[in-house]
């Protein structure tokens, strides 16, 4: 990089125009040499870091040359050369911060010791190194969405069964009964469709008519938010859980994110499998290695007291799909597809559902 260069450092004390020189003292009207008489020059050579971000030379005519036509002739060509290795240079210093940065965090990293209920949780297997924290930023917002709608009540029962018995209190009820609904759908969504910055997605359906190049699409877009509590989209998000929560309740398929973690099976700890207190409907002898050797009553699943750890694992492990949104066909799109003749069962698995703008 261009630096400042002056040769006031190199001169000797006794040309010099200063108290620490004898000789000046004693006739100050010699000819000595002041700061001011001496003019600082730059190396043409090099270019400094204001140059490269600014692609405008500077300082190239403070050359030992000073005087004749060099300044002029070759001004051009400092400028031809910042233009043409610009972009290389800032890529090599953006590498060469990148690096330093690096090294000076590898002592700090070298260092760190993960307190022993960190440790654990690896070592029990509740978490997968390679997998659940790849994208920690993608967990830490995970926790954020799914901490209040999985946490229990005061009556210890989570939030999310709780919800599930308003699903008929709204308009989708009676769109459902009215047959204005007639094909309900649920996309899993994953968080990676969410870019950054982004709050929401719009969900269509499309469908490309047999023996023809015509694409039929719906005329009312879906729009799923990242956060279901979302209160700028608090109708769509209440009409796609009413969806959710009705096949749950009425159709017994259950939908939700959890459905598709990667550890949905229950994790029964040591008291509740002894169960000293008789609250369950279980004995010890009904468990065999921690796991229930017949079925047992899973109404009790619906508690995250009594299933503590499942309850971290749908908080805090990364599942399949960020969010399941329900969605429908109604009457009128049914209609957009189907020609003289065709039965609409026989066209609903040619529909496709995608992101669009």
């Amino acid at each position: 990089m261009s630096q400042l260069f002056s040769i006031n450092p190199y001169i000797p004390t006794e040309l010099k125009a200063i108290p620490g020189n004898p000789a000046y003292i004693a006739d100050p009207s010699g000819g000595f040499i002041s700061n001011g008489s001496v003019e600082d020059y730059y190396d043409p050579l090099e270019f400094s870091l204001q140059e490269i971000l600014t692609t405008i030379i500077a300082n190239k005519d403070y050359l030992i040359t000073k005087g004749d036509t060099a300044s002029s002739v070759f001004g051009s060509y400092y400028t031809r050369a910042l233009s043409a290795y610009n972009l290389f240079w800032r890529h090599e210093m953006f590498l060469d911060s990148v690096k330093n940065s690096l090294t000076a965090i590898e002592p700090f990293i070298d260092s760190l010791e993960p307190i022993d209920t960190v440790i654990k949780l690896y070592e029990e297997g509740h978490f997968n190194t390679g997998l659940n924290i790849a994208n920690p930023d993608k967990v830490i917002k995970q926790i954020e969405t799914q901490k209040t709608k999985n946490e229990a009540s005061s009556d210890g029962i989570s939030n999310k069964y709780k919800e599930i018995t308003s699903w008929h209190k709204g308009d989708t009820y009676d769109k459902i009964f009215d047959d204005d609904i007639r094909y309900i759908f649920v996309i899993g969504v994953s968080s990676d469709v969410f870019e950054i910055g982004t709050d929401s997605i719009k969900l269509n359906w499309s469908f490309l008519r047999p023996g023809s190049n015509e694409i039929i699409t719906g005329d009312n877009p879906f729009t799923c938010s990242y956060d279901e509590n979302d209160i700028a989209f608090i109708t769509q998000n209440r009409e796609s859980r009413d969806l959710i929560n009705y096949l749950h309740v009425v159709r017994g398929i259950d939908t939700t994110e959890n459905v598709f973690s990667q550890r949905a099976k229950l994790v029964y700890s040591e008291d509740v499998i002894d169960n000293s207190s008789e609250l369950f409907p279980w004995s010890s002898a009904d468990f065999e290695d921690g796991e229930p050797n017949k079925p047992l009553d899973s109404i009790w699943s619906m508690s995250p007291w009594v299933f503590p750890r499942n309850y971290f694992y749908d908080v805090c492990i990364e599942n399949k799909y960020h969010r399941t949104f329900g969605v429908y066909l109604t009457t009128s799109d049914l209609e957009k597809i189907s020609t003289d003749g065709d039965r609409y069962y026989e066209l609903i698995g040619s529909i496709q559902w995608s992101v669009v703008v």
